[in-house]
């Protein structure tokens, strides 16, 4: 490999880094909403959360598949309290989160919304371009 190469802008390495850092920023936020709005939800609300994401899912949830998921922990002590509650075993191996459903959902909605954020900027750019044109007088002809 020239050294030149490692140097190079890789268009699809910066995308796939941008789109995930719009990922996780959003999931986040997603959570921190969730603490918010169900902090003074009972134990057995929580658990009702958990166990309809484990339906949606088929399977136990791990932490990172369930928005909210560190108040939960918080409240029962440790995430496998959370799933023996919920009537799963727990199993202690870790999902990575990229590879989680939640992920890859926002993933695709932030693509999207990356898209629809450049649309409107080209033609915004578009617009302004047109607008700034000076107009040509008419030629006479004398």
């Amino acid at each position: 490999m020239l050294e030149n190469e490692k140097n190079r802008f890789n268009g699809n390495d910066w995308y796939r880094r941008l789109m995930d850092k719009r990922t996780r920023a959003a999931l986040r936020e997603q959570s921190e909403a969730f603490e918010l709005d169900h902090a003074d939800d009972s134990d057995e609300e929580l658990l009702q959360f958990v166990l309809a994401r484990s339906k949606i899912l088929g399977h136990a949830p791990q932490m990172c598949e369930v928005t909210g998921a560190r108040m939960i922990v918080q409240r029962f002590g440790s995430w496998a309290k959370v799933i023996h509650a919920i009537g799963y075993q727990y199993c202690s191996g870790t999902r990575i989160l990229e590879r989680s459903q939640r992920y890859r959902f926002e993933y695709a909605r932030q693509q999207s919304a990356y898209r629809a954020e450049r649309r409107e900027k080209n033609e915004q750019r578009i617009k302004k371009k047109k607008s700034k044109k000076p107009k040509t007088p008419a030629h006479s002809g004398d």
